[in-house]
């Protein structure tokens, strides 16, 4: 039974520091411009060497 008060001042200490780290403002990890897939993912294969 001990541990069942440190766990009851644990949990509201946790839960008080995880609200106060939200960002009041929403960051975005979006980037203007093109994104160009093929660069990174080939879409069409070599050409074959004859």
């Amino acid at each position: 039974m001990p541990e069942s008060w440190s766990i009851a001042l644990i949990i509201p200490v946790i839960a008080s520091l995880s609200i106060q780290k939200v960002p009041e403002k929403q960051v975005s990890a979006f980037v203007n411009g093109n994104f160009t897939i093929g660069a990174l993912f080939p879409v069409h294969y070599p050409p074959q060497s004859k």
